[in-house]
């Protein structure tokens, strides 16, 4: 029986690869990786950090730390695609607004520096 995909949370994923203690206690709690989602999740929150600088109240300028813009139909179908286990096969292009088959990713990847 093929065990269901799971979702693990950003912020564990992240203790886990940074190789941190409490990373290797959630670590053994983790699915085997086949399984995990995070990877897409993860493209959908990093991918669109904005890198501006606004003024704050004061009218200094301050760069925002953990701002990310991801559309929210991009978030609809990133949900609907976990929730037929299919989101393994996508990743996010922030170029296009969209998630794209993983296939297509490397493919464009390849054909754009070939």
């Amino acid at each position: 029986m093929t065990a269901a995909p799971c979702v693990v949370d950003t912020s564990a994923w992240i203790e886990w690869l940074a190789d941190t203690r409490l990373g290797k206690r959630l670590g053994r709690q983790f699915p085997d990786k086949p399984q995990w989602i995070v990877p897409t999740i993860v493209q959908l929150e990093l991918s669109k950090w904005l890198n501006i600088i606004i003024n704050d109240r004061f009218g200094h300028p301050v760069q925002p730390q953990g701002w990310f813009l991801v559309p929210l139909f991009v978030v609809d179908e990133a949900v609907e695609r976990i929730k037929d286990g299919a989101i393994t096969n996508y990743v996010y292009d922030p170029k296009a607004a969209r998630l794209v088959k993983a296939v297509s990713a490397s493919r464009a990847k390849k054909e754009k520096s070939g």
